[in-house]
């Protein structure tokens, strides 16, 4: 689930750049925020249409987008 959410990171990146330190820890904060720490083992498919659904906005939290 981390590599689902840290690909919202990608416009943040440079081309053929790797996620950083820092890209980790937005990354994770945004997992802590809506509760998936504990989803954080399991695959993709074996999760909710709600728990797919709170991945997704964590990934497009990561992008740090000004609302």
């Amino acid at each position: 689930m981390l590599d689902t959410v840290l690909t919202g990171r990608h416009p943040h990146l440079t081309t053929l750049a790797w996620e950083g330190e820092s890209d980790l820890a937005i990354a994770r904060q945004c997992i802590d925020a809506l509760g998936l720490k504990e989803l954080a083992g399991r695959s993709l498919e074996t999760l909710s249409g709600g728990e797919l659904r709170r991945v997704e906005i964590a990934r497009l939290l990561t992008q740090q987008t000004r609302l």
